[in-house]
């Protein structure tokens, strides 16, 4: 029994460093379409992006319980370090977690990645696109929350083409403090974990035209004032979508706003603490 215990360790292992090796390489070219899914009638999806522990709980229970936007409806349960909840559908999360960690749910899965990467780029794709496709139906505003998604932010943009996004920040030092409290982490161990994921958002969101909030928790703000913040942003993003989308009806060289980038919600004044495009 404890040989075969070690054994499906050993090909997890082997399929983790695998698969890392595969994903990084070919950039998830394969896991998303190059098209998206649809945007649907209904109200476009909100991705709640971090490094963890940046204040991207909290956003997403904000958003969830005093916004009206949808954050799933199996949540990975509270516990001491966050006891409010961590507002992280179990359905992405599942998927994410697969996608990045070697498939090692089962030795099954990991042979499947293995053997065929593409077979297997496709169920994944095929899977997240029946979770959107159900959230879509709800026609309710609906959004996702995984720090996961620091390492496949670009697969989600391609995959919601009308997605927006809220970018959490913290000090770096300040989060990677928590992870070493929390987690048990070696001091450097999570430092590189915070600039990593750091470094692959700003790699990612960089190019995405999509509208982004940047919400800086370096100092203690409270529910209501996020909540104003967030609410104030969303009405501005509405209103560059209705532009955007008169736009397009119109043709390429029809009327916009006057003094005003359509594609770029951000070219508007800044707000004090609201950063927008890209958290400073």
């Amino acid at each position: 029994m404890k040989k075969k215990q070690a054994r499906q360790r050993a090909r997890r292992r082997k399929a983790r460093r695998q698969g890392s090796r595969f994903l990084l390489s070919d950039r998830w070219q394969m896991f998303a379409p190059v098209g998206g899914i649809a945007p649907s009638a209904g109200p476009w999806p909100i991705l709640v992006v971090g490094p963890g522990r940046c204040g991207s709980s909290t956003t997403a229970r904000l958003l969830h319980t005093r916004m009206g936007v949808c954050m799933g409806a199996r949540f990975q349960k509270p516990d001491e370090s966050n006891p409010k909840g961590y507002y992280e559908d179990k359905d992405f999360q599942w998927a994410n977690a697969m996608l990045l960690g070697g498939h090692q749910d089962t030795p099954q899965m990991a042979e499947e990645f293995r053997s065929d990467p593409r077979r297997f780029a496709h169920n994944w794709r095929g899977h997240v696109e029946d979770v959107i496709r159900l959230r879509q139906a709800m026609g309710v505003p609906w959004g996702v929350k995984d720090p996961l998604l620091c390492h496949i932010m670009e697969t989600y943009a391609r995959l919601l083409p009308e997605c927006r996004i809220i970018r959490c920040r913290r000090p770096a030092a300040k989060v990677a403090a928590s992870f070493q409290r929390i987690y048990g982490w070696p001091r450097e161990m999570a430092a590189g974990v915070v600039l990593k994921r750091e470094a692959e958002l700003d790699e990612m969101l960089g190019p995405i035209d999509r509208p982004i909030l940047g919400l800086s928790f370096a100092e203690q703000r409270t529910d209501d004032e996020l909540v104003d913040t967030i609410s104030a942003w969303l009405e501005r993003t509405q209103e560059h979508v209705g532009t955007h989308q008169e736009q397009r009806r119109q043709g390429p060289d029809g009327p916009g706003p006057q003094g005003h980038d359509a594609r770029r919600p951000d070219a508007r004044p800044r707000d004090g603490a609201l950063q927008e495009r890209r958290a400073g």
